[in-house]
């Protein structure tokens, strides 16, 4: 089965952040996924970049970090809720607090939220199961990508 994404261009088209890294040179909306499975972290860049959808993608904090230092600026972070590291949504603010904007924030973990309760981490609306396969990504993609309400 495939699925399509709507990309919608977020937070470039309001001109929040002028390019996604050093040399990209493109307006497309760019992603950083961070997962610690080296199969998903694969399958979920390969999947975004069929999209049109810039992915970057980090096994850890620490990785993720130097692509920011390397002046990387994704509209979207993808990131597992349960890290080696830690909490990934903890993880996920921290990256998204050095970026200019509006950085939209999306949770992906294999439990359900009731197992995840029993790890004392609480699911918010921004959470895709990755049991859903290339339908979770797509659902992943179009939030994150989906500018954020003004309230």
């Amino acid at each position: 089965m495939t699925s399509t994404i709507q990309v919608n261009q977020g937070p470039n088209t309001k001109g929040n952040r002028p390019d996604t890294g050093p040399s990209s040179g493109t307006t497309s909306p760019t992603v950083l996924v961070i997962e610690d499975d080296r199969n998903f972290r694969r399958v979920m860049k390969r999947l975004l970049e069929r999209q049109g959808v810039r992915a970057l993608s980090a096994e850890s904090y620490e990785e993720a970090n130097a692509l920011l230092d390397q002046g990387h600026t994704p509209d979207a972070i993808l990131a597992d809720v349960i890290l080696p590291e830690g909490d990934g949504r903890d993880i996920a603010r921290t990256l998204a607090g050095r970026l200019p904007g509006h950085t939209r924030l999306v949770f992906m973990s294999a439990y359900d939220a009731e197992e995840l309760s029993d790890f004392g981490t609480t699911v918010n609306e921004h959470y895709i199961s990755k049991t859903q396969g290339e339908a979770m990504l797509a659902q992943a993609v179009a939030l994150a990508l989906t500018p954020a309400e003004e309230g």
